[in-house]
């Protein structure tokens, strides 16, 4: 049985020159989390990664080379790869759905559910 893959990425803008990070508001109880899917036919990571972005947040996003992470999760079954974009600004039809943090708070809340 092939192993099931997801694509995210770890999403940030600047404001007022301070980076805060995109974190999505999920509808099951509020919790956060990083925009990410699993991969559909052939899609390449990046790929998968910009229209989970889109998909979550309607945020049309960059990437930033040089940032790529894979973790194996679910006894072995799954693998989730982390890349690294930014976006210019954030629209009014995204504000409802994220959560913009700096990253002292964003590792808090990370922390937190760890």
């Amino acid at each position: 049985m092939p192993k099931e893959k997801s694509c995210g990425a770890v999403l940030y803008t600047v404001i007022a020159g301070t980076r805060h990070y995109v974190l999505v508001i999920n509808d099951n109880g509020g919790n956060c989390t990083i925009p990410k899917g699993r991969v559909e036919g052939n899609e390449t990571e990046k790929e998968t990664a910009l229209r989970e972005i889109f998909e979550e947040t309607n945020i049309h996003a960059e990437f930033v080379d040089g940032f790529r992470k894979q973790i194996t999760i679910m006894s072995g079954t799954k693998d989730v790869v982390f890349l690294t974009v930014s976006c210019r600004s954030i629209t009014d039809n995204a504000t409802k759905r994220v959560k913009l943090l700096r990253l002292e708070r964003t590792v808090r809340i990370e922390n937190r559910y760890s």
